[in-house]
């Protein structure tokens, strides 16, 4: 089947008897499944393959792009607002690490809480002035049942459940009102 080489030796590796009928069956099955599966004979499978891993590199770069381009539209939006707000808040099912760098960028004068992901993974983002920072997030760590910390101006957690999103705003509304 194939060689290896360890410690100075060549090991050969090969399949006898049963062995081979069991791996020539699968190989079939596997080949069968892929035909299906990618509508092609089996000497276009591997041609298919790359072709699909660099339309979804493409992909995947231009929904990064379009996140940040949104995250600086939401950011502009929120400067313009007057009287500015004691905090900003967003959550985005579809956000990712460079949808929250943008805003924290943008938003540096801001309380600002960003919550990205949905069903069991998540992450929160609370970035900010003073001590509020970390016990908003250690609050809402708990009311969404996640885990981290923070230093000084940023507090970072994962989060494992969006059960209670619907009560993100008003525990930051009750939270805020009697620092403010």
């Amino acid at each position: 089947m194939y060689t290896e080489n360890k410690k100075g030796k060549q090991l050969l590796y090969f399949l006898v008897g049963s062995r081979v009928l069991k791996y020539l069956s699968q190989t079939v099955t596997r080949e069968r499944l892929l035909t299906d599966t990618l509508r092609n004979g089996p000497d276009a499978h591997v041609d298919l393959v790359d072709k699909m891993q660099k339309t979804l590199k493409v992909s995947t770069k231009t929904n990064s792009n379009l996140l940040k381009e949104i995250a600086l539209s939401e950011a502009k939006e929120k400067k313009l607002l007057e009287p500015k707000p004691s905090y900003v808040y967003f959550y985005r099912r579809e956000g990712d690490n460079d949808y929250i760098s943008v805003l924290t960028k943008e938003l540096t004068d801001y309380l600002l809480i960003v919550i990205v992901g949905e069903g069991t993974t998540g992450q929160l983002v609370i970035s900010g002035q003073g001590e509020v920072v970390v016990n908003l997030g250690k609050k809402l760590c708990e009311l969404l049942e996640g885990k981290g910390g923070g230093k000084g101006s940023r507090f970072n957690a994962k989060i494992s459940s969006f059960k209670s999103l619907s009560k993100v705003e008003e525990t930051i509304q009750s939270f805020i009102a009697p620092t403010s």
